[in-house]
């Protein structure tokens, strides 16, 4: 092989490979989990599930990854886990299910101890969801900052902070990833490859800056029974997460939580849960697992 064939076989190689540690990351791999573990949390919680066809209640166990938004214990997570309504047509037959969280806990690092947790809004839109701790105290925990995010650029690599489960300590660990494209409907967003990452969190570029937060968006028109993983520019998460923070503020006040669609924000698209059709995007997958989504147990 020539030295010419050599350096085209090594420009291809760099194009397609995933990103490889250079002198010097290892160091900003280690600040930024170091910095943003705190604020990423553990959240259980029991979706309760009923459908028109009847049979009951059906109760499923369920454990995902949220990151604290506000030092008073806000906590963002993916909207799909705080249940909403789903109206399909089976047979000829339309078939409604409504599903509502209960019972959810928040566990910081690798505390003992779970503090309780209701509903505070979500947003259908983005694919988000708020949480609101209720018994934090005068406790204040570290909180995601979202405010002077850079601009995503194409090829930057970025970096999603996790946690492993109960069973290893619930260790803090982290996927990477580039972003690879620009999506403009049905909004800005942008397309990402790379390893493990959670909907519901942010990433970061690797000065510890929030790139965006990640979520499941549906998409438009015809395609809008298909979903992909995509980041969401931090800006217009900013305006959610400041929107779920007053109501955040009326469930403290008066002890009655959000129900899936009330979010009194004024918005359309608040409320709800998001179709669970992938296509596209970045998969989603638990820190040392090969099944794409979150952990799920149903009985």
């Amino acid at each position: 092989m020539n030295r010419i064939a050599i350096v085209s076989a090594f420009f291809i190689l760099s194009l397609v490979a995933p990103p490889a540690a250079r002198a010097g990351d290892g160091e900003a791999y280690r600040k930024i989990l170091e910095a943003k573990a705190p604020m990423v949390v553990t959240v259980k919680l029991v979706l309760r599930v009923q459908s028109s066809l009847g049979g009951g209640v059906r109760e499923a166990n369920r454990e995902t990854l949220g990151v604290v938004v506000d030092p008073a214990g806000l906590v963002m997570l993916s909207s799909r886990y705080l249940g909403g309504s789903k109206s399909v047509v089976y047979g000829g037959r339309r078939i409604e299910t409504r599903s509502e969280a209960a019972d959810i806990k928040v566990v910081f690092g690798n505390e003992s101890s779970e503090y309780e947790a209701v509903v505070a809004a979500t947003d259908s839109k983005l694919g988000l969801g708020f949480v609101q701790i209720r018994n934090l105290g005068d406790r204040k925990r570290s909180a995601l900052d979202l405010a002077g995010a850079p601009e995503p650029a194409i090829g930057q690599e970025i970096v999603c902070v996790l946690r492993f489960g109960r069973g290893f300590d619930f260790a803090p660990c982290f996927g990477s990833g580039r972003i690879c494209g620009e999506v403009k409907t049905p909004r800005r967003m942008w397309a990402v490859t790379g390893a493990s990452i959670r909907t519901g969190l942010p990433v970061f570029d690797l000065e510890g800056r929030t790139v965006g937060v990640v979520a499941r968006q549906a998409g438009s028109g015809d395609g809008a029974r298909k979903a992909g993983v995509f980041v969401l520019p931090a800006a217009n998460v900013a305006a959610t997460v400041e929107r779920a923070r007053k109501k955040a503020a009326d469930v403290l006040r008066t002890g009655m939580a959000a129900k899936p669609g009330d979010d009194g924000a004024g918005g359309a698209g608040w409320g709800g849960e998001e179709d669970d059709d992938g296509a596209g995007g970045w998969e989603e997958e638990a820190p040392g697992k090969a099944r794409r989504g979150e952990k799920q147990e149903e009985k």
